[in-house]
């Protein structure tokens, strides 16, 4: 099951989502998150986050980059961030365009 979530998770990985589509998600019943510019859906993981459920709803839709590093995690938890991400973030390169159009 893992392998075949590992798979799943490279085939999709290569997908950029936008912050605000990640932020539309944030509810029990879809929960996104941002952790190193990646988008995790840990709707599946929500029941089984050995912190409890309310720290994943806190961060629901938002980057939870600062408070996953604050809380020290295990090389183990680290690792098992892949298996969760959906995408990256797509950069927003609206003011990378607007500096390069001739004046």
């Amino acid at each position: 099951l893992i392998a075949k979530m590992g798979e799943s998770s490279k085939e999709v990985g290569d997908r950029e989502i936008t912050v605000d589509e990640v932020a539309k998600h944030n509810t029990a019943t879809s929960l996104w998150i941002i952790y190193n510019d990646k988008v995790l859906d840990l709707t599946e993981f929500l029941n089984e986050h050995p912190g409890g459920d309310q720290v994943l709803l806190e961060v629901a839709g938002q980057d939870g980059t600062s408070r996953f590093r604050d809380i020290q995690h295990s090389t183990d938890a680290i690792e098992m961030t892949e298996q969760y991400v959906i995408g990256s973030v797509k950069k927003d390169t609206s003011s990378l365009k607007r500096t390069s159009v001739p004046q």
